[in-house]
């Protein structure tokens, strides 16, 4: 039993180092994989550097960064050395980032870009514990870093530089063996993370979460969420500092599969879907309300016919899954009720609707499901409620979405619906979680 998020991920990385873990676009937006095997000897390199710099265990680093490749490649290492991040998005306000850097005692920082390195580095006064920056984008030049060096009289490093130390310190057995160590030493009670709320009805509050809360996850995930396997690819849209993000991709690196970066933008969401192909797509609410809407907006461009055949196999559809629901006792009940009387009610228009539903999955259904891509398995919604009415068109045309609840406390899955035997407007409790209702 792997007791730490970097301990599972190393043993991921023996068994399928070959295999890709990420793909992100290079400058002319074309996707470039990463293989388990190339991250793992980049998070080893860059922990050695960070160590070498004095970061150790119990530590405590800003992270402050939307989602990118670089952030996973920042978190294990420092997961690595045994200190916990606390990540922020690049939208966070100055007030909210000194109020949790400063709290933490933060030593190091790292930021996306120079635009957060400044906001940073204009906080430095109330933040006497930071003394490290280091910034992930690689267009940051090496005129900027030494300006800000001189300007601020802090430490100011660029990522890929720490890899380059980092690789050449590797070269020393006695270091390699000392991260190898480190990675040993993990335990399962020691804090990974503190994740602070948005701080909109105050101060910010931190919620700090062990790595035993992460792998208590990534064991019971997989009995919900079925059909997980090596080298399926997830679309990855969500901020990853939230914790919803973060544990999807944690369960993408635990299934030695693929993480592909894209962004929550209409235009470039459907574009990346066709391109990458996914198996996965990790949501919230809002992102499968906009396709359903896209979906219908581009009716009205479309012939009267066109329109009339739409609404009409969309009814077929909605009917025909309401009534095989019904059939084979797949419906949320709240009350007693004879399930013989079910099956006789639902049986004959689920029979007769049959044709009808296959004929629509030819000319409608299935013009809408290849804009996810050709290996789509299902969504996962999270993040916030799913409206019915969405939940339903999607179900209805046979696109399945796994609507989730949870919060940041349980890191942060609670309940999610089942992949293979789900019911709409229901979730189920992930094994070995406890659900209680109260007023």
């Amino acid at each position: 039993m792997y007791k730490t998020i970097p301990q599972i991920f190393t043993n991921i990385v023996k068994t399928y180092p070959g295999y890709s873990v990420q793909m992100s676009k290079d400058k002319s937006g074309v996707f470039q994989s990463v293989s388990y095997s190339q991250l793992y000897s980049d998070v080893n390199a860059l922990a050695a550097s960070l160590s070498h710099r004095g970061m150790k265990r119990g530590d405590t680093v800003g992270l402050i960064s939307d989602n990118r490749s670089e952030w996973l490649l920042s978190d294990l290492a420092i997961l690595t050395l045994g200190a916990a991040d606390v990540p922020r998005g690049r939208d966070a306000m100055p007030y909210e980032i000194s109020f949790i850097l400063g709290i933490t005692e933060a030593s190091f920082c790292f930021v996306e870009n120079a635009v957060q390195l400044r906001k940073v580095l204009n906080l430095k006064d109330k933040l006497p514990a930071l003394k490290h920056f280091v910034v992930m984008d690689r267009e940051f030049t090496s005129e900027s870093l030494a300006a800000a060096t001189i300007t601020e009289g802090v430490e100011v490093l660029l990522l890929e530089g720490l890899l380059s130390e980092g690789h050449q310190l590797l070269n020393d057995s006695s270091v390699a063996q000392s991260i190898e160590d480190e990675r040993l030493k993990g335990k399962a009670d020691e804090t990974a993370t503190i994740i602070f709320t948005s701080g909109t009805t105050g101060e910010p509050k931190g919620v700090v979460l062990s790595h035993a809360n992460f792998t208590y996850q990534l064991e019971a995930l997989p009995k919900v969420i079925t059909s997980l396997a090596p080298g399926q690819k997830w679309l990855s849209v969500l901020p990853v500092w939230h914790s919803f993000e973060r544990i999807l991709q944690y369960v993408i690196v635990s299934q030695a599969s693929t993480i592909a970066y894209s962004k929550p933008l209409g235009s470039i969401l459907i574009a990346d879907l066709s391109l990458v192909n996914p198996h996965w797509m990790g949501s919230v609410p809002r992102i499968w309300e906009a396709v359903k809407s896209g979906v219908f907006n581009s009716m009205k461009a479309k012939s009267p016919v066109s329109k009339t055949l739409f609404a009409f196999f969309v009814s077929v559809a909605k009917h025909y899954n309401n009534n095989r629901d019904l059939l084979v006792g797949e419906v949320a009940t709240f009350k007693k009720h004879i399930r013989f009387l079910d099956i006789v009610k639902s049986f004959l228009p689920t029979a007769l609707l049959f044709p009808l539903y296959k004929l629509g999955d030819h000319l409608v259904y299935g013009k809408v499901k290849q804009k996810l891509g050709k290996n789509f398995i299902a969504g996962v919604s999270g993040g916030g409620s799913l409206s019915e009415s969405v939940d339903m068109f999607f179900s209805s045309i046979g696109i399945k979405l796994l609507d989730g609840y949870g919060l940041t406390e349980s890191a942060p899955v609670v309940a999610v619906r089942n992949l293979n035997h789900g019911i709409k407007r229901t979730v189920s409790p992930l094994v070995g979680t406890e659900v209680k209702i109260v007023d």
